[in-house]
């Protein structure tokens, strides 16, 4: 069943009132592009993409459905770009976008698919794209309940660039077009950045000889592995230190107080730049990326427990050995690939983790063997956005 056009009329009104973007605030100006983006994660992806068009003298509409991804679009292109905040797929506004704006191409990053929004791009005949599609083993049994919306929403696409065979094949059995199918890769590594300057031991007092591990981007139901983890880690590894980086701030309190139940001491990085403790606790946003270069060994948040992964990518451009547990259905693509290049470390049981950890203490100088694989396996990876871009640029220099 199609539900597409149920879902225009029982929406109009609804999202017309409740758009976070008013008429008034839609620009009266011709654009050439109009990037779609979900939130902060596909404006970073979108970055060497939207500079592309930028570079070359294309005038860019940029909508993103989140504050955050608006603020940061903002930041990156407020002069160059118009940003606008995505309005709640109500068909009135959208119409009114293309109307005042008239873009050429549209672009969609990802995969998150409004009906309205697509309507209206095969309405008025634009030429389509959509970029770094992937839809996981969970997502994919969920659209095949509405396989006839599906394949009508993916029929807008004038071609879509998946990353890897696995999303190519269940977009295909969505109802896409396997002739406009294409596996590019995922584009994210194009703006994984691996010249900027990383926290060093140093610079927090930390001993170059002590081993320092990180567990990255940890979610709530893996805090009770961490902790027992943190706990083995400091108390047979003498000369070890432990990084917590939450993923979700708003568990920081849950996170302390429970260290302080164990006995743990701990600093915080928002109190200071010098490290008194054995454990530091990552309590502000953005700084991830730049304390990876403190770390020994990374263990990736989102494998220790079902759900899914996150991005190893910018652990791998500051040479860090990363381990990943069980659960990597979100990453798998570029795991299995650094599995064969030897850049990742793949622990099959939380059991395993330990084990593996004081064997990389003990055995300190298969630590740059690792990173040093892994790293260049991101380095051959790099120019995705570009193959992409010429795509899209034969169809934009034929209006």
């Amino acid at each position: 069943m199609d539900i597409s056009p149920i879902y225009s009329l029982f929406t109009y009104l609804p999202l017309r009132v409740l758009s976070p973007l008013k008429v008034r605030d839609i620009p009266d100006q011709k654009v050439d592009v109009w990037v779609h983006c979900s939130s902060l994660g596909e404006i970073m992806a979108a970055k060497p993409l939207v500079e592309g068009f930028l570079k070359r003298g294309y005038k860019l509409l940029v909508s993103v459905f989140t504050g955050s991804g608006v603020n940061k679009a903002a930041e990156l292109w407020g002069t160059r770009a118009t940003i606008i905040r995505f309005p709640l797929d109500s068909r009135f506004h959208l119409k009114q976008i293309v109307e005042k704006m008239e873009p050429k191409v549209f672009v969609n990053l990802e995969t998150e698919l409004w009906p309205n929004l697509l309507s209206i791009v095969r309405e008025r005949g634009m030429s389509s794209f959509l970029v770094n599609a992937r839809i996981s083993e969970k997502n994919f049994k969920r659209s095949m309940l509405l396989k006839r919306t599906y394949k009508k929403m993916l029929s807008t696409f004038t071609k879509i660039f998946s990353q890897s065979q696995e999303d190519r094949e269940r977009l295909v059995k969505l109802g896409a077009d396997p002739k406009k199918v294409i596996v590019s890769g995922n584009i994210k590594i194009d703006s994984v950045e691996t010249d900027i300057s990383f926290i060093e031991k140093k610079s927090l007092s930390i001993l170059g000889e002590d081993f320092v591990v990180m567990f990255a981007s940890m979610r709530e139901k893996e805090e009770p592995i961490v902790f027992d983890l943190s706990e083995k880690i400091l108390n047979e590894i003498l000369s070890s230190r432990v990084v917590l980086a939450p993923r979700h701030l708003e568990r920081l309190s849950v996170i302390t107080k429970e260290l302080e139940r164990r006995g743990l001491a701990f600093s915080l990085w928002s109190d200071g730049r010098v490290l008194s403790t054995r454990v530091l606790i990552i309590d502000t946003l953005g700084e991830l990326r730049r304390l990876y270069g403190i770390a020994d060994v990374v263990v990736m948040g989102g494998t220790l427990v079902p759900y899914g992964g996150h991005n190893v990518l910018e652990a791998i451009a500051a040479k860090k050995v990363v381990i990943v547990g069980p659960y990597f259905q979100n990453i798998k693509e570029e795991v299995l690939q650094l599995m064969d290049q030897g850049g990742v470390i793949r622990v099959n049981t939380i059991g395993g983790v330990f084990e593996i950890i004081l064997s990389l203490y003990q055995h300190r100088d298969a630590l740059d063997s690792v990173a040093q694989n892994a790293f260049k396996w991101l380095i051959s990876r790099k120019g995705i956005s570009e193959k992409i871009l010429e795509e899209i640029l034969v169809y934009l220099e034929k209006h």
